[in-house]
């Protein structure tokens, strides 16, 4: 009978515990993958994302920066500003809606910063004030960053998106948008009779942030939710045998209430004690 009883006792817990791995696997799915209804499907969560790099060198077509004279050195510095007003031009609001178009975002923008090495070393003294809501639909899973430094002509711009391809074209089409912007603005005044270019130094950069992410996320869900699981059932059914024991130990106690009143006579004697002759005497006398 007893090595009977013994497994039976154990299907709540065995089945308590599938029913707990059941739950774990069902959260990690649900955190590596977004399911739909129309139609029912379950697709990848983009938890990696796609990054790419570029660099523009603003030059002119003779290429007189590369000399050491002091009008190439003026010319420096005309360059290093125009590669400042660039990289406030691709933050600006139309051209942050064209690059939108480009990727079609459907109506809306990329999200973009910067430049963040020309501010280093500057405290922002201005107060600060509440900002209204923007009311321009931006995408943040587009974001493009232009980083320049104030002292070389070099404009860095760096993306981020769902994808690498996605990265990739969101640099192409913000450098594609500055060349047209430099062929309508043509400052040409700035560099006497030559007018300014824009050189690309190399090909675009491209990299996966967080490839396994997902299966690590999966993996660290089912984990902790099988053994948060685990440890509340235990936790439970401790504090239920514990309670069992305490009930136990107090029922084989003996009850006063069973027993009848003289069954325990204290003090076990039927001789006169002090205390009773001690009375007698006084009522006697």
């Amino acid at each position: 009978m007893g090595a009977s009883a013994h497994p039976a006792s154990r299907r709540p817990l065995a089945r308590a515990l599938a029913v707990i791995a059941l739950v774990a696997a069902l959260a990690a799915l649900l955190v590596g993958y977004k399911p739909s209804l129309t139609p029912p499907a379950l697709h990848p969560r983009q938890l990696a994302l796609g990054a790419a790099q570029a660099e523009v060198l603003v030059d002119t077509k003779s290429s007189q920066l590369a000399g050491i004279t002091p009008a190439s050195a003026n010319a420096n510095t005309l360059a290093a500003q125009l590669a400042v007003n660039y990289a406030l031009y691709l933050q600006s609001d139309p051209a942050t809606s064209v690059l939108g178009q480009d990727l079609g975002l459907h109506g809306k923008s990329v999200a973009a910063s910067g430049p963040f090495t020309l501010l280093l070393g500057r405290e922002n003294l201005g107060p600060k004030r509440p900002t209204p809501p923007d009311p321009i639909l931006v995408d943040h899973s587009y974001r493009l960053l232009l980083d320049v430094d104030g002292e070389r002509p070099m404009l860095s711009i760096y993306a981020q998106a769902p994808t690498v391809a996605g990265a990739k074209r969101l640099v192409d089409a913000a450098r594609a948008l500055l060349l047209r912007h430099l062929r309508a603005e043509q400052p040409a005044q700035l560099f006497g009779e030559e007018a300014v270019v824009l050189r690309p130094l190399g090909p675009t950069t491209v990299a996966l942030v967080g490839g396994g992410v997902r299966w690590q996320a999966m993996l660290f869900s089912f984990g902790f939710v099988l053994l948060l699981g685990a440890s509340l059932l235990f936790a439970r059914r401790n504090r239920r045998r514990l309670a069992a024991r305490a009930k136990a130990r107090i029922e084989g106690l003996d009850r006063l209430e069973d027993e009848p009143l003289d069954s325990d006579d204290w003090p076990h004697t039927t001789r006169i004690l002090p205390s009773t002759r001690s009375t007698c005497l006084s009522a006697c006398l």
